[in-house]
């Protein structure tokens, strides 16, 4: 289960839509309905946790509820401390030094210790599961409430990590801690029964208040499972996906979350060498590789489109991992022509139908023959190919391609030439062949 309280929907967006129940004006007189507050929550999620262990990746990402962290964001996404009450980093940037609270209790009643959270964060390293923590020479405690965690090199996500690892006890921890933790979060657990449904209760003696909502079942639940006991009022809390969100549920409303999560996807930046993974998978790719193709790709995806039609507006356009962050780079955004794939300010290319009419491997282009018989330039070029067109002709200003080439007019205007790296124009020339229109507008 990646997320308990955000979700992310889509492919280079982020989004989050859930189905709560209310009480609207035209309920009020509903006999089923009544006015008092509620102390416990249904809520219908997608999928199923593998595990309630945090050194094995229970709560990556986020906060695993069950157990506390040393640290936490805070809603503007800014860390701080949770089970610790303070820390500091030498200067080499190798050396965290955190104290923690000394009124953490674990839900057994057993003292948390900076002993438990040496234990925990080597059991995590050990596991080599979702926490990377490859970089981490040790974790030691000093006494009950210092541990001293030392790094083998500067590592700027360490506090992100350490805002998902929630800490175990040591004395408690076996194989099937996984299924029967103990923590001292907000919550602890009541019962799991595998394929249907999580149910936790308020933990009362955590330190950091008791929550108001006292006891939360979380049911596994398709999509359209999820919706079908929404309209059934079986649930209060339902996560939907973006192609349901616009369905009316009488008692209930649409809530989209603003969530820092997102989704893209990645192309092989290195050639096709013959290599594979251990899996035998290939390594690399021939037309991936190359830059330009993938700033294409990039340019001409319209992300607001994919946020507007495929997620019914529930979603916003992202460009990079760290969109929403706080640490996000804005000049990353792209402002991109969809249609032609080229950015907006260096659009200049002709619009209309090219026709490829002949194409030839190294041949010399020659500009005008001169009274001593040599020419105006002489260029070896090793792809040509010789288009006509419908529609205008060649703008006198340069243009820098998505390709990274320059297409320019001649001084007779009467073709162009386009200059890209070699492994691109090849693919290029293999691909268009004699009669292939090529259409470019805006």
């Amino acid at each position: 289960m990646k997320k308990i309280l955000s979700v992310a929907l889509a492919v280079l967006v982020i989004s989050g839509v859930t189905a709560c129940r209310n009480q609207s004006d035209g309920d009020k007189n509903d006999a089923n309905i009544t006015n008092t507050v509620k102390d416990s929550v249904i809520i219908a999620i997608g999928s199923e946790p593998e595990t309630l262990d945090p050194t094995k990746g229970w709560g990556h990402g986020n906060s695993p509820i069950i157990q506390s962290t040393l640290v936490k964001y805070n809603a503007e996404l800014n860390f701080e401390n949770d089970l610790a009450t303070g820390y500091e980093l030498s200067e080499d940037g190798l050396t965290w030094t955190f104290t923690i609270r000394d009124d953490a209790f674990f839900t057994d009643g057993e003292k948390v210790t900076a002993q438990d959270v040496a234990f925990t964060l080597g059991t995590a390293k050990a596991a080599n599961g979702s926490f990377d923590l490859t970089y981490m020479e040790s974790a030691v405690a000093q006494d009950d409430t210092t541990v001293v965690i030392t790094l083998s090199k500067p590592t700027s996500i360490f506090l992100n990590t350490l805002a998902s690892v929630g800490i175990v006890p040591e004395h408690a921890y076996g194989d099937d801690y996984g299924t029967k933790p103990i923590g001292s979060g907000p919550y602890k657990l009541v019962e799991w029964r595998p394929q249907e449904q999580l149910m936790f209760t308020a933990n009362e003696n955590y330190y950091g208040g008791v929550p108001e909502i006292k006891n939360v079942t979380v049911v596994f639940m398709s999509e359209d499972a999820a919706l079908a006991a929404v309209q059934a009022g079986q649930v209060d809390v339902a996560y939907t996906v973006a192609t349901l969100a616009t369905t009316k549920v009488k008692g209930y409303s649409v809530e989209s979350i603003i969530s820092a999560d997102n989704r893209g996807f990645t192309l092989p930046v290195l050639p096709n060498e013959g290599k594979t993974t251990e899996a035998g998978a290939p390594i690399g790719n021939n037309v991936t590789c190359n830059r330009e193709i993938r700033q294409a790709i990039a340019y001409a995806i319209d992300r607001q489109q994919i946020a507007d039609t495929v997620l019914n507006g529930f979603g916003r356009p992202a460009y990079s991992e760290n969109d929403g962050m706080p640490w996000n780079n804005p000049d990353v955004k792209l402002e991109t022509d969809v249609v032609t794939g080229i950015p907006v300010p260096e659009r200049v290319t002709p619009q209309g139908t090219y026709t490829i009419l002949e194409k030839m491997r190294n041949k010399t282009l020659r500009g005008d023959k001169k009274p001593d018989g040599t020419y105006e330039y002489e260029t070896p070029v090793e792809y040509w190919m010789r288009v006509t067109w419908t529609g205008i002709g060649f703008h006198d200003a340069k243009w820098q391609t998505a390709f990274g080439g320059e297409i320019y007019k001649t001084r007779k205007g009467s073709h162009g030439c386009i200059n890209m790296p070699p492994a691109l124009a090849g693919q290029l020339y293999d691909m268009l062949q004699v009669g292939c229109p090529v259409v470019i507008h805006y």
